[in-house]
């Protein structure tokens, strides 16, 4: 239990990174899904059909007391339990989670899971059926590509979809970075250089969201603007020694 104490206590949670970037990019997520979900129901109603995008997408509103994809249709009461697991699990990560690529893609799921969750309080009652803490549900494919048409979703699901497809693609991207730390480890001073590189971004991150902590708006738009040429120029530093150790390796190897 100690060491448990121990570990949370110096955990580097990067708060300044999240305080700074997904917070601000959560609420607005979340605000837009129930913007959409209020002007729906507060100007169709339930099982109203309108074309948007003819061939494309259309409105259908109805109020769904299940999970995504009409799942426990019948039971909203488990709806709301899974739902609000889901969600204190993807907290859970957010706060925990270091690496920004994951984070974003965690960041873009809590808005769509928390953007359902909360929403279920205030939706209208179900017609017909009468069933309350339902999710209004208002986008339809208008078209037919393995079924897609017949499900009707809302901004908060696309958002979850969207989260999936970077979870997918950030997973590809570490496997490639693996397999090329795995291959360029066997050069020792190249790998060396390697580590040390990305020891420099990050540093250089950490020290921007230390200078920027507490600024007014002006002054962070500066401190970002010399963050983002340092940065540029430690990736110009990178490519060059690349550049330079592969053709000293060419030169030995023709020798």
């Amino acid at each position: 239990m100690n060491n448990l104490k121990l570990f949370l206590k110096n955990y580097n949670y990067k708060f300044r990174y999240k305080l700074l970037w997904m917070t601000p990019i959560l609420i607005t997520l979340v605000l837009f899904d129930w913007i959409s979900k209020w002007i729906v129901a507060a100007n169709m109603q339930q099982g109203q059909e309108i074309e948007f995008i003819p061939g494309l997408l259309k409105f259908s509103y109805t109020i769904n007391p299940g999970a995504a994809l009409g799942m426990n249709a019948g039971n909203p009461t488990l709806a709301i339990l899974l739902a609000t697991g889901v969600t204190l699990l993807l907290i859970g990560a957010w706060f925990f989670l270091q690496d920004k690529k994951w984070l974003n893609a965690v960041n873009v799921m809590l808005a769509g899971s928390l953007g359902n969750l909360i929403a279920r309080a205030w939706a209208p009652i179900k017609i017909p059926g009468g069933e309350k803490g339902g999710v209004v549900d208002f986008l339809q494919w208008d078209f037919n590509l393995w079924g897609s048409n017949t499900y009707i979703f809302n901004i908060a699901d696309l958002f979850v979809n969207i989260a999936v497809g970077l979870l997918i693609l950030f997973l590809i991207w570490f496997i490639v970075v693996e397999i090329y730390r795995w291959i360029i480890s066997k050069e020792e001073v190249f790998f060396a250089s390697y580590e040390n590189h990305l020891t420099s971004l990050e540093v250089l991150e950490n020290n921007y969201l230390n200078d920027v902590k507490k600024q007014k708006i002006n002054q962070q738009w500066n401190i970002y603007k010399v963050y983002l040429h340092d940065r540029k120029q430690l990736k110009q530093n990178w490519k060059a020694f690349k550049k330079e150790y592969r053709q000293n390796n060419n030169i030995k190897q023709e020798k």
